[in-house]
C-alpha cells in the first residue's frame, strides 16, 4: 500500500474479471492506491462511478455489456467524471487495441512486462493530479463561502455606521 497520504485514501475501480486476474495488475493496485474493487462489467463500472467514490478506472479489454471504449467515453462525455483517469489493460500489447483507446480518451493501453512500474507511476500521478484538483476546488469554494460572507459582515456593519450618523 502506498504511503503517501493521499494515496492511502483513494480507490481504484477496475472492470471485468480477465483484467482483475493479472498479477502485475494487482500488486502495482496494491502498490498505489488504498482499495480497489472489481465489477464484472462497464454498465456496471458507471454505476459505481456515478456515486464519485473511485479515483481512477480500469478497464479490461472484453467487458460483458457496454463495450469498455465506450464507457470511456461517456465519462469522458459527463463534466462529473471528465477528469476522471481511465486506461485500458490487457495481458499482451496490442498496436491496434492502444491506437482505439487513445482515441477513446483512455489514457493508456497497459501491458506486461514493464506495465507494473508503468502503471505505478501513471496511476501515482494521474490520481495525485485529481485528488489536488478535487481538493483546489473545494479550497476555492471555501475562500468563495468566505469572501460572501466577509461581505454581508461589512455591508452590515456599513449600514450600522451610517445608521449611527
Amino acid at each position: 500500500m502506498s504511503t503517501h497520504p493521499w494515496l492511502a485514501e483513494s480507490s481504484v475501480l477496475v472492470v471485468g474479471q480477465q483484467a482483475a486476474r493479472l498479477p502485475w495488475l494487482r500488486a502495482a493496485l496494491d502498490e498505489v492506491c488504498g482499495a480497489w474493487q472489481v465489477v464484472d462489467s462497464a454498465d456496471e463500472a458507471l454505476d459505481v462511478v456515478a456515486e464519485d467514490t473511485v479515483d481512477a478506472v480500469l478497464f479490461g479489454p472484453r467487458t460483458p455489456g457496454l463495450p469498455a471504449l465506450a464507457a470511456v467515453r461517456r465519462l469522458l462525455e459527463n463534466p462529473r467524471t471528465a477528469d476522471l483517469p481511465t486506461y485500458l489493460v490487457a495481458p499482451a500489447p496490442d498496436v491496434k487495441l492502444r491506437d482505439e483507446a487513445l482515441l477513446a480518451g483512455a489514457l493508456d493501453l497497459l501491458t506486461p512486462p514493464d506495465s507494473r512500474q508503468v502503471l505505478v507511476g501513471q496511476l501515482t500521478q494521474a490520481i495525485l493530479r485529481r485528488l489536488l484538483a478535487r481538493a483546489l476546488r473545494e479550497a476555492d469554494a471555501a475562500a468563495h463561502d468566505l469572501l460572501a460572507r466577509r461581505e454581508v459582515m461589512a455591508a452590515l456593519a456599513l449600514g450600522e455606521v451610517r445608521g449611527a450618523a
